[in-house]
């Protein structure tokens, strides 16, 4: 389990940001919630689940760097979990 604290800051978003980064690794689709959220290098992330969000704290340095296709082709799944 871990916890995550946020300050009262507001922080941009990119397109990218709304989706999860630990799927988008996946080659994978997934909007994320704003109830799963974490700063990263002055950036908001978002995130699907707890889980992915615990798996972004634990290598945000891979994670981070995740951005959309810019096309989407059938080798990514749009579909949640």
């Amino acid at each position: 389990m871990c916890a995550v604290s946020l300050p009262n800051t507001s922080y941009p978003f990119s397109l990218a940001l709304f989706y999860d980064p630990v799927h988008l690794s996946e080659n994978r689709i997934v909007r994320g919630f704003n109830h799963f959220t974490a700063i990263y290098k002055k950036k908001l992330f978002c995130f699907a689940s707890l889980e992915t969000l615990c798996q972004f704290l634990k290598y945000p340095l891979i994670y981070s760097k995740m951005k959309l296709p810019r096309k989407i082709n059938k080798n990514y799944s749009q579909k949640g979990n």
